[in-house]
């Protein structure tokens, strides 16, 4: 499948690129049509309506993506140990404040609206190599909702450098758009998001399936 519209939020690395790609490679094709509701979860204003799906069974990842770069594979990294699936749970942090911490200092980054921060002022805690496109999940009244996507960081539990996540409900729309594109059967993706000659291409396989563990929140 080409797509000729490329995803939002282009800049930085790779990892931060692709992150919204990885969202609609972990949900597939088992999206429901939206179902009202009006979570309060950080950001109450947008969270107003949730998609429920089918994952995989626990412990296993519900898609194998394997990621390539004008036909190379890309933006491998080496997993630390332990090499096996870890939950952490971090506080949400006003976008206001998450923009100053990262104004603080040297390596300075612009915080957008697409994205939400997560973590603690003292750092120690915190997502990591090989964690992004993991899901920001909350928990309301029994039911989980996702509202982020692990995407990038300065460096792993840095003081003043919570981690940074891509906001899932400003995404619904290209979500939705690239779901009714794939109706026929999506087992790969090509994207060239810069216009340039470099193609990026994500291809996955569903392992198993299962109850779904968390919704996706949505405008």
């Amino acid at each position: 499948m080409e797509v000729s519209r490329p995803p939002p939020a282009l800049g930085g690395g790779c990892l931060r690129t692709l992150t919204t790609l990885l969202l609609l490679v972990s949900t597939g094709e088992k999206l429901d049509p939206p179902l009202p509701m009006s979570p309060d979860c950080g950001k109450p204003q947008q969270l107003n309506r949730i998609v429920g799906g089918q994952d995989s069974v626990d412990a296993q990842w519900p898609w194998v993506v394997s990621i390539q770069k004008n036909g190379t594979h890309h933006c491998a990294v080496p997993l630390p140990r332990p090499q096996i699936l870890q939950k952490l749970k971090v506080p949400i942090i006003h976008s206001d404040i998450c923009s100053r911490l990262y104004w603080r200092g040297v390596g300075q980054e612009t915080i957008t609206e697409d994205m939400l921060c997560a973590g603690y002022l003292e750092g120690e805690r915190d997502a990591c190599l090989g964690d992004s496109g993991g899901p920001l999940v909350c928990e309301l009244e029994g039911l989980w909702y996702q509202i982020g996507i692990v995407s990038w960081g300065v460096g792993c539990g840095q003081p003043n450098r919570p981690g940074v996540y891509t906001n899932v409900s400003l995404h619904f729309d290209w979500i939705r758009m690239l779901r009714q594109r794939s109706r026929e059967g999506l087992h790969s993706l090509w994207v060239n998001p810069r216009g340039d000659s470099q193609v990026w291409a994500l291809s996955w396989t569903q392992p198993s399936t299962g109850p779904l563990p968390y919704l996706l929140a949505s405008p």
